[in-house]
């Protein structure tokens, strides 16, 4: 059995295994779109940098897996430059960007789910609840009324 100890300037060179644009943030924009992704990390050429990882990644009961990453993307803002495409393709060239950029390595989306901003929208559910509050409400109101009104004029 082979130990795989680095240091931590080596780790840096590994893409992280987690990373999250700001949802809330995200989901305030209008159309907003937030997609949360799994990738595995390819490279089209040989990588040293790619096999280290999967060598580091082999010992799955002392290391995080490195080579399958999660990330969290607002694709509305981060993502703009590939609004043409399926989802599942524009994530994959905007990680691709980055990843190609910062690590000379690329993700093959492996799984992946979004949540839009939807505009408020009023449902049966809602127009029951809103019924009900309502007449408790009005029963409160014209109960009040009556209340002070029969005091006023029973002189107490």
């Amino acid at each position: 059995m082979v130990i795989i100890v680095f240091s931590d300037t080596e780790l840096d060179r590994f893409p992280p295994v987690y990373y999250l644009d700001d949802y809330d943030k995200c989901l305030l924009k209008p159309h907003a779109v937030y997609c949360t992704v799994d990738a595995y990390l390819v490279s089209d050429t040989p990588s040293d940098l790619l096999t280290i990882i999967q060598e580091y990644s082999q010992h799955r009961y002392t290391h995080f897996n490195h080579s399958y990453i999660t990330y969290g993307v607002c694709l509305t803002s981060t993502c703009i430059n590939y609004t043409n495409l399926d989802r599942k393709q524009n994530l994959e060239k905007c990680l691709n960007e980055t990843l190609l950029k910062d690590y000379s390595l690329k993700a093959r989306v492996r799984e992946l789910s979004c949540a839009k901003r939807d505009e408020f929208q009023v449902d049966a559910l809602d127009i029951v609840a809103a019924f009900i509050f309502f007449s408790i409400l009005l029963i409160n109101v014209i109960g009040t009324v009556d209340d002070v009104f029969s005091k006023e004029h029973s002189g107490t």
